[in-house]
């Protein structure tokens, strides 16, 4: 926590003496042109076009976890087999986005974003508890450590949103956007979990951070503040996700908040750097699904509602290039990240490396 509050501290003091030092510089930059013009590539809903503008981009957001934790600390396997007959050891997650926005007038933007998603997760298992599964006589002799390994993968469209975007202020380098958007349950939530999961005990329907989606409806506001002077560019959002309803598996996941914090460098026409603190917050699941959760019992921390939800704040550097001639209007970016702070609901997987990379044009 110490170390969250820290980076805060030196991002808000370094915009404060940018901007105490640039205060009479109020020339309206050629924003487009710049390789800080654009928000992080982590960061979406950052800008409004102009009356008439496109912007189409893909983006690729990447997490990878490992290993197992309860509230703030980490715990060993031997913790969760005490608990639990299963658990998972590593897990990556994959999304795939593309995104088009388009400037109805200099005021509002609308936009609409796809997603496809690609889950990956391995799971041990104690042979004790195989053992005790399959009502197994004389087991407590048994190395509790041997285990069985396991894995499973997921993939396919997830949930669809569509925005619309209001620039409320638009002068002298600062800009404030509101931003109101609708999640549409295109990804699924019947996803089933492979052969080699089910016949080590797993239920048959995989569990629910390898679904695509949520499976209901959302609302989505959010407001965005951004700043520029001749070398510097920085910014503050806070988004919502509110679910809306309980899916056909008879739960809704739980609702988020999230902020960003973030300053870019400009060193040159082509290239700038980044830094940026990303804070979530995740609610339990409400109710859960009675083909994944029988009769109240979870063989391992993921078939649980009880472990999800948290908290997590992550800071992450990122580069981005704007290459001129041919392949003006175009812009790379990448930025990767570890986490300063987690908490988590009860037992659930470390999270370890956050990586998102994205292309961005503008015409």
């Amino acid at each position: 926590m110490q170390n969250f509050k820290k980076a805060i501290g030196i991002i808000a003091g370094i915009i404060c003496v940018q901007y105490s030092l640039k205060a009479q510089d109020t020339v309206q930059c050629n924003c487009y042109q710049r390789p800080d013009y654009h928000a992080p590539i982590g960061v979406m809903i950052d800008h409004g076009n102009k009356k008439g503008e496109w912007m189409v981009s893909y983006r690729l957001m990447d997490m990878n976890m490992s290993g197992s934790r309860m509230g703030t600390e980490h715990i060993s396997p031997d913790q969760v087999y005490k608990q639990y007959v299963m658990r998972a050891t590593a897990m990556n997650m994959q999304m795939h986005m593309l995104m088009a926005m388009y400037g109805i007038s200099n005021k509002i933007t609308v936009m609409a974003m796809a997603n496809y998603v690609y889950n990956s997760m391995n799971m041990g298992m104690t042979i004790y508890g195989m053992g005790s599964m399959m009502n197994m006589t004389n087991m407590s002799m048994m190395n509790t450590t041997s285990t069985m390994q396991s894995s499973s993968y997921s993939y396919g469209l997830g949930d669809t949103k569509v925005y619309a975007l209001y620039t409320i202020v638009d002068k002298q380098n600062h800009q404030v956007l509101i931003s109101g958007g609708i999640n549409i349950p295109t990804g699924s939530v019947t996803i089933k979990n492979s052969p080699s999961m089910t016949e080590m005990g797993s239920c048959s329907i995989a569990s629910y951070n390898m679904q695509t989606g949520t499976g209901t409806f959302g609302i989505l506001p959010g407001i965005t503040y951004t700043g520029q002077n001749s070398s510097f560019s920085w910014g503050v959002q806070g988004l919502a996700d509110v679910e809306l309803g309980t899916n056909s598996q008879s739960y809704r996941v739980g609702n988020q908040f999230t902020t960003n914090l973030w300053l870019s460098r400009k060193w040159a026409k082509w290239i700038s750097n980044s830094i940026r603190i990303n804070s979530n917050a995740t609610g339990l699941i409400n109710g859960f699904s009675s083909t994944l959760y029988p009769y109240g019992i979870a063989y391992d921390p993921t078939a649980n509602t009880a472990n999800t939800g948290g908290f997590i704040s992550s800071v992450l550097a990122g580069v981005s290039i704007l290459p001129g001639g041919f392949f003006r209007g175009h812009q790379l970016s990448v930025e990767a990240g570890l986490p300063l702070y987690n908490y988590v609901n009860g037992i659930q997987m470390n999270t370890k490396f956050l990586l998102n990379a994205g292309w961005q044009y503008n015409f």
